[in-house]
């Protein structure tokens, strides 16, 4: 299995180009968004994760660091105060519904954090939420710029509520964030 860096930026350096981080042997994700492919299953900054043994008790992801020899992935979780760092293959993804969404906070895209798996019934209310700006089988983002951000050029771009699914038909669909049109990155607001 391989850990794939799935466009991570350091500012908005794409990070295959930050020969500094490459060669310093650790790469460190911190910013929510930034996120990490293994095995199929994407790991993100700012996620809601559980561990296998404990799958009732969920924690969110504070950073990932990855070593860029052997390209093993940590992720760094809190759990109720307390820091765990654990391979990937010691955590499970929990399906986040309505319930689990009131019981985090008053606000429904605030609730929302990058990388949830999300179940069927938020999915359908986010797909019929507004008409579809792209739809393709796994992967649509809702019409209506829910903001601004910094693009790769500089400029500045509107962002699209963007919901994806990684795998097969099965695999669960997650909430991807604020992305540029067409994209599946997270873009941090832009301020003036």
């Amino acid at each position: 299995m391989e850990c794939q860096l799935l466009c991570t930026l350091v500012g908005n350096t794409p990070l295959d180009e930050r020969q500094d981080y490459i060669q310093s042997g650790l790469v460190l994700l911190r910013k929510p968004g930034e996120r990490i492919l293994f095995d199929d299953t994407p790991y993100y900054v700012g996620q809601t994760v559980a561990t296998r043994k404990e799958p009732d008790v969920t924690g969110i992801v504070t950073h990932i660091h990855i070593n860029t020899k052997s390209r093993d992935p940590y992720i760094h979780c809190e759990f109720a105060g307390r820091t765990r760092v654990l391979k990937p293959s010691c955590l499970s993804i929990p399906i986040v519904g309505v319930t689990e969404l009131e019981q985090r906070g008053d606000d429904f895209f605030e609730s929302l954090h990058i990388g949830d798996a999300i179940d069927d019934e938020i999915r359908e209310n986010l797909y019929c939420m507004l008409p579809r700006l792209i739809e393709a089988p796994d992967y649509f983002q809702v019409s209506g710029a829910v903001g601004t951000a910094r693009g790769f050029s500089g400029r500045v771009i509107p962002t699209y509520l963007t919901v994806k699914r990684f795998g097969d038909s099965k695999a669960p669909w997650r909430y991807i964030g604020h992305c540029e049109r067409g994209d599946d990155v997270h873009r941090f607001p832009h301020s003036a």
